[in-house]
């Protein structure tokens, strides 16, 4: 590995021979400078600049991060992602519109009754302010929406596994709703989700049909 570069090398006034050494090392230099940056350095063939493997999971200070576009097109009403590292957090950023629309998650393709959720909510519906709770016990997934609507939801979940068994997970969702001045909500969420294995997978799942982006990243 060349541990320098020489500037004004060579110079126009010395003998080629004077200045091979340094005009060598100075090309190791840069050549390692090449390695750096590229994926898979090959003395005879091209290699990738490593800024184009951004789509890739870095490695950030051990945490190994996953980024995940998000795309519901009707008639989808969920969307799988796999690959999920048991001990991480994630995050979902979610926006939907629909006919009836809410949003939910599964986890690891589970609909046994291993969900509880409560929720609470403020808004209105059909011109009437409402203020109001639930708990769900004993569901087949953590149930994201006080009420469906017939316009566009956007969403923030936080979920993660606890530290203790990364087969049980903790649910927070923050949701707000509409549909028309008379027709609107904001809602929060905790869910709880109790398994026997760890957790890989999350399904999004959006109640009815429904068009929407999104994106799901591991924060820590």
């Amino acid at each position: 590995m060349a541990d320098q570069f020489y500037d004004d090398v060579p110079a126009i006034a010395n003998e080629i021979t004077a200045d091979v050494d340094q005009i060598e090392k100075s090309l190791g230099y840069l050549k390692d400078c090449f390695q750096a940056v590229t994926n898979g350095w090959s003395d005879s063939e091209t290699t990738d600049l490593a800024v184009n493997l951004l789509d890739a999971d870095p490695t950030f200070n051990d945490v190994t991060k996953h980024y995940e576009a998000i795309t519901f097109t009707d008639p989808v009403t969920g969307i799988t992602v796999s690959s999920l590292d048991a001990s991480g957090l994630y995050r979902i950023n979610l926006k939907l519109y629909g006919t009836g629309i809410g949003v939910g998650l599964r986890f690891n393709s589970d609909a046994g009754a291993n969900y509880t959720w409560s929720y609470q909510y403020s808004g209105q519906a059909s011109n009437v302010t409402s203020h109001e709770s639930a708990v769900g016990e004993g569901q087949t997934f953590v149930r994201g929406y006080p009420f469906v609507i017939t316009g566009a939801i956007i969403s923030e979940i936080i979920f993660g596994t606890s530290p203790q068994d990364s087969s049980d997970v903790i649910v927070n969702i923050k949701s707000s709703g509409y549909a028309s001045a008379t027709d609107y909500y904001e809602s929060s969420i905790i869910g709880y989700y109790e398994s026997a294995v760890a957790v890989t997978s999350v399904t999004i799942l959006s109640q009815a049909a429904a068009d929407g982006t999104g994106v799901i990243e591991r924060v820590a």
